[in-house]
Formats: C-alpha cells, structure tokens, sequence
C-alpha cells in the first residue's frame, strides 16, 4: 500500500498491488483476486429493517488501449458461469463484481437465489478470463 499525506491533514491509502504484478509491462493483465472465504448468510438480511448483506470485490485489469472487453467467471472444468461486457479504458480499469452466477450458471451449480434475488458461487475455485481485441488473461479465483 502507498500513503499519501496532505498539507490539509488527509491521508489516502492506494493499493499498489497491480502494479507490483507488471501491469504496465503487458498490453492486458488481469490482477490477483485475493481469496475469500464465503458466507451462507449472503444475500440475507440480518433484521427486519436491515438491508441485505451483499459481498463484493473489484476485479482490476490493466489494458494498454481502449476497448470492449469480455470477462468470464468459469467453474475448474471450464463451464461459464457468469459473463460480463465491459468497456474498458487505457490504464487500470476496476470493475465491481458480488461473487454472483447468472441463472445458466446457477442451473450448472445447482444453486439457488438468496433472500436478495441473487445466486452465489458456493465453495471452490473458479477461473476469470478476459478477453477482447485479440488478446486474454486470466486468474484463479478461490473461494473458501
């Protein structure tokens, strides 16, 4: 982590970690996920009047140009399970992912939907694939 103090008493905390992984050195990188463990009280409220708990992590991808990109959540035998377009800009790109299936991976997992609506990747590994103008990455998701 980097941090930066202000002459106005600020001080902001920067995750340096991506660039430590060489981002810049590759026209696409994918950083490491850090492992989490997972919860069966995702997804659930924990009140009456409490709003559902809803994990999450940004996936960051260094991409030396612009461009649409696709990223792909697959079980260890290579089945999909999620899929998301994005738009990627030159530079780190940080997109916010709720460790979600979509209901074809669902149906492959044999789960189904939390209190919220939302259908969870139980316990495992799982790859993240991006891809887009001829080019990929991908990294090893664990969820413990």
């Amino acid at each position: 982590h980097l941090l930066l103090g202000t002459h106005g008493r600020s001080i902001y905390k920067a995750d340096m970690n991506a660039i430590y992984e060489g981002g810049e050195t590759e026209s696409l990188m994918l950083a490491s996920i850090p492992e989490t463990r997972v919860n069966r009280r995702w997804g659930s409220r924990f009140g009456s009047f409490g709003n559902a708990f809803e994990p999450s992590t940004q996936i960051v991808v260094y991409s030396d140009r612009g461009g649409k990109h696709s990223i792909k959540i697959m079980t260890e035998d290579g089945k999909e399970v999620n899929r998301m377009d994005v738009n990627l800009d030159k530079g780190y790109n940080y997109i916010d992912y709720d460790y979600t299936a979509n209901k074809k991976g669902a149906k492959t997992l044999d789960i189904t939907a939390a209190q919220n609506e939302k259908m969870y990747l139980p316990k495992g590994s799982y790859t993240v694939k991006i891809e887009g103008v001829g080019r990929s990455d991908e990294k090893v998701m664990v969820l413990k």
